[in-house]
């Protein structure tokens, strides 16, 4: 999806973060190069490698070469606290890390102990570079298999130590299209992506942009302050954004227009006040529900009255997705009656990383969906 809009938009402007701009051609040559420099370092299908980058274009370019090359990719933020990047990488075991020179990764140490590849100081090879057959065949970049894992994002920790959640192309691809089909972006459209990449819903931000040919405009760390955000948001011009509703709260403090601003919302219950203040401020807003091991999003509802407002619903299913509510006996319950949430279909996760019996728990046999496949018990 990606490589076609490169082809059809190559000199429309992908992606901007503060000032830096990368063409879709460009950003197609430089992911392409990345790719070939990650499988050539040791990084595969089944040897991840971590991201320890800050926001900017350079972030970008390494999610996508490691999505191209087959390489599940592991968000490690360097604004998240040392001990929570540290048992990431003790977990995660990757084959490299991706940082630049002068910007710590907390958690990584200095990185000696650990393979890495610090890009600020890589000559990114050209094909002059790739060697001859039979190892140029390991460094073609080659479409993955659905199957095989996409990226492994780890959980707040909230309820005990964090896990890893392996996530497949399939999944992560099911999503996407899904909500490029939901939002329709056009080329003049600019997606403004917000998220730390530590949480999950960041892929949202920087892929469908992308993959519909809009321009993708990346705030930085900085830029995330609600002042500064709500000056960014005129400035660009933006159309779309997503950001949780504690983030919605404060920025709808500052005196911002959104008008022009199509709105998602989720990772947190969306109180009925701040619904209504988007619905009457914003162009559009859809409330998103779902959690990391079902793939980002698994249910939207577009607010479009206000009785929408005034109980906010998390809505249907989004594309090939199933959502029961069922009893202690897996048994569906009737309307009205208090149950569990199970979600199935085609965002259910792998599992956890190194963790089979959390796994068994929450991953369980489908008893509604195909032979074989499975439902995630969410807990509400």
């Amino acid at each position: 999806m990606f490589a076609w809009q490169a082809r059809r938009r190559s000199d429309a402007i992908a992606v901007e973060c503060a000032g830096e701009q990368l063409t879709y051609g460009q950003l197609d040559e430089e992911t392409d190069r990345l790719a070939r420099l990650l499988l050539a370092h040791g990084a595969g299908p089944e040897h991840p490698v971590a991201i320890g980058l800050r926001r900017s274009v350079r972030l970008v370019v390494a999610l996508l070469a490691a999505t191209k090359a087959g390489v599940p990719y592991v968000p490690v933020d360097p604004g998240h606290p040392a001990e929570r990047n540290a048992l990431i990488l003790r977990d995660a075991a990757p084959a490299l890390v991706l940082a630049v020179s002068g910007t710590p990764v907390p958690g990584a140490g200095d990185l000696r102990g650990l393979p890495h590849l610090l890009l600020d100081e890589l000559r990114v090879p050209g094909p002059a570079d790739v060697p001859s057959a039979p190892d140029a065949d390991l460094l073609r970049v080659r479409p993955p298999n659905p199957q095989d894992i996409a990226y492994t994002l780890y959980t707040s920790g909230s309820t005990g130590t964090p896990k890893g959640v392996a996530v497949t192309y399939a999944n992560i691809l099911n999503l996407l299209r899904s909500f490029a089909k939901r939002l329709a972006l056009r080329p003049e459209d600019r997606f403004l992506a917000v998220t730390t990449v530590g949480f999950d819903i960041a892929a949202l931000e920087l892929f469908v942009p992308l993959l519909s040919g809009s321009r993708l405009v990346l705030a930085t760390e900085a830029e995330r302050e609600p002042g500064r955000l709500a000056r960014l948001i005129e400035r660009q011009r933006i159309t779309a954004m997503q950001a949780t509703p504690s983030l919605w709260q404060v920025l709808l403090e500052e005196p911002v227009d959104l008008s022009g601003v199509r709105v998602l919302v989720g990772g947190e219950a969306l109180p009925t006040r701040l619904a209504r203040d988007l619905r009457h401020r914003a162009r559009e807003v859809t409330n998103v529900y779902g959690p990391t091991e079902t793939t980002i999003w698994s249910t939207a509802a577009t607010l479009e009255c206000e009785e929408h407002t005034e109980r906010p619903p998390i809505g249907v299913p989004i594309d090939r997705t199933r959502t029961y509510v069922l009893d202690r006996e897996l048994r569906p319950v009737e309307d009205g009656v208090e149950g569990e949430l199970y979600i199935g279909g085609a965002g259910v996760a792998r599992g956890y990383v190194n963790r089979p019996g959390p796994t068994a728990q929450r991953f369980v046999a489908d008893p509604f969906g195909p032979p074989g496949t499975r439902m995630y018990r969410t807990g509400d």
